[in-house]
């Protein structure tokens, strides 16, 4: 009988004891594991939004240095460039109202809106643009889910009449 005595193991608290610390720590790994992936995720939305406002910006500054008259119109989510002619097609005449094409300016894959800022301290998307005779503040904001990013946005162009 002495042998059984001397024998070592673990007993059977020992081992309840070891599976419950390996239980925790398991737990602890996927809590951290699904914290991280939830902010990645996050941020990954973030940076779409970002991509989509730089995407954004460059389309709205080639628009207004182009120099044709033109205007925005929010549709349906997306933010859309109509082109106006010219008073007798000349490049210095004033805009008129006879629409001259429609522009795609930004996708549907975000939600858009956009403000133009008016001299009366209103914000509304009204009225044609004149890119050589104005320069136009905007406040754009995108949104996809929970994300949202606000930006505003000077759009000048070099006046032809400037140079004198």
């Amino acid at each position: 009988m002495r042998n059984i005595r001397n024998q070592r193991g673990m007993t059977l608290v020992e081992l309840i004891a070891a599976l419950a610390l390996a239980g925790m720590l398991i737990v602890i790994i996927m809590t951290i594991f699904s914290i991280g992936t939830r902010y990645q995720s996050h941020e990954t939305k973030q940076l779409d939004l970002q991509q989509e406002m730089n995407l954004l910006t460059v389309r709205l500054i080639e628009n207004h240095r182009i120099g044709d008259c033109y205007s925005l119109v929010g549709d349906n989510g997306s933010l859309v460039s109509k082109g106006y002619q010219r008073e007798g097609d000349a490049r210095n005449g004033a805009c008129t109202n006879d629409e001259n094409g429609t522009t795609l300016i930004l996708s549907k894959r975000v939600q858009t809106e956009a403000c133009r800022y008016q001299t009366d301290g209103d914000c509304g998307l009204s009225g044609v643009i004149d890119p050589l005779s104005e320069n136009v503040k905007l406040n754009v904001k995108l949104s996809s889910g929970n994300s949202n990013l606000e930006q505003d946005l000077t759009l000048s162009r070099f006046k032809e009449g400037e140079l004198r």
